[in-house]
């Protein structure tokens, strides 16, 4: 109970009530009594102790033994925080990306339909891939491949406005999605990206993202085609970033 409390002793525990819970007061006055069936009423509560911890409580109100002249009922609580945690984070994770703590692909396609609305128009979508992501791990490792893929989920991160949604889309492959957003804005958008993957000194292995953006400006525009319209320009990027002709036109890898 000290452990569970945030108690500092044993004498102070023994103080603790659940009779003398607020939340539970406020059920029993309000919910409990009022209720016709009395034989059990349960459900949870998140509860801050007197000594300021945050616990969760399984709580049950039931009449053990009933008499004419009154009824004997117990209150008794089970500690969840456990589970609660173990919820959150099985919640948490199920729209999160576990390495870069960004949104997960499930989250964004979700999102994409939620604000697929004519309110939200003109609604841009960025996609941006890592490049020489593999050759980095051939290299290095996956270590430091994650190291770098994190590093580029926050230069993402840092160069979009606090509505945009940024989600890593695949492996190497991060979708931003921007309600109300011109194609102008979008182009900024990438262009401050690239600006700031150029300042970041990341010797031997600098970072480069290849970006596409498309715009959806009409409600009878299918949004799945903007998504690929974007994502077919960062392709082209893509190749343009990772190859480059030599004076005498001869393409090699950088």
């Amino acid at each position: 109970m000290i452990e569970l409390l945030g108690a500092p002793n044993k004498k102070e525990v023994k103080k603790f009530n659940l009779n003398n819970v607020e939340k539970i007061k406020h059920i029993w006055n309000n919910d409990f009594l009022s209720s016709k069936n009395k034989d059990i009423f349960e459900g949870n509560l998140e509860y801050t102790t007197n000594w300021g911890k945050k616990v969760f409580l399984k709580y049950k109100i039931e009449i053990i033994l009933s008499k004419k002249n009154g009824s004997e009922i117990i209150i008794a609580a089970n500690d969840i925080s456990r589970e609660k945690e173990i919820e959150k984070n099985l919640k948490y994770f199920s729209f999160h990306d576990e390495l870069t703590n960004l949104y997960n692909r499930r989250y964004f396609e979700n999102e994409i339909k939620r604000l697929d609305t004519k309110r939200k128009l003109p609604i841009s979508i960025i996609i941006a891939d890592l490049n020489g992501l593999k050759i980095i791990n051939d290299s290095y490792g996956h270590k430091k491949g994650d190291e770098i893929l994190i590093q580029a989920s926050q230069i993402l991160k840092e160069s979009l406005r606090e509505e945009d949604i940024l989600a890593r889309y695949g492996g190497d492959e991060f979708a931003v999605l921007l309600p109300n957003t011109t194609k102008e804005t979008a182009e900024k958008i990438n262009k401050r990206i690239k600006e700031k993957c150029k300042k970041i000194n990341n010797n031997p292995i600098p970072i480069s993202i290849a970006l596409g953006e498309a715009t959806k400006e009409k409600p009878e525009q299918d949004i799945k085609e903007i998504l690929k319209k974007a994502d077919d320009k960062m392709y082209k990027d893509k190749l343009s970033e990772e190859f480059a002709r030599t004076p005498r036109g001869e393409i090699k890898a950088r």
